[in-house]
């Protein structure tokens, strides 16, 4: 289950640009996620709970985590 801010913010945009590349291209990696566009910023955040509701990562790390 332990997971680094890293790796889950890495598995987020392999799942985005698999089944929303679209959506993935709008993306900017290199920018905070207030710089994201509302679509990808919602994306991540249902990405985040889908992870603490599976117990793939803990609900301290759902709360502190930002893309």
């Amino acid at each position: 289950m332990k997971k680094t801010f890293k790796q889950i913010r890495r598995q987020f945009w392999e799942e985005l640009k698999e089944f929303n590349p679209r959506l993935y291209k709008q993306g900017k990696r290199s920018r905070s996620q207030n710089d994201q566009v509302t679509d990808i910023r919602v994306d991540f955040c249902d990405f985040i709970e889908r992870l603490r509701r599976d117990n793939e990562i803990t609900e301290s790390q759902a709360q502190r985590i930002t893309l």
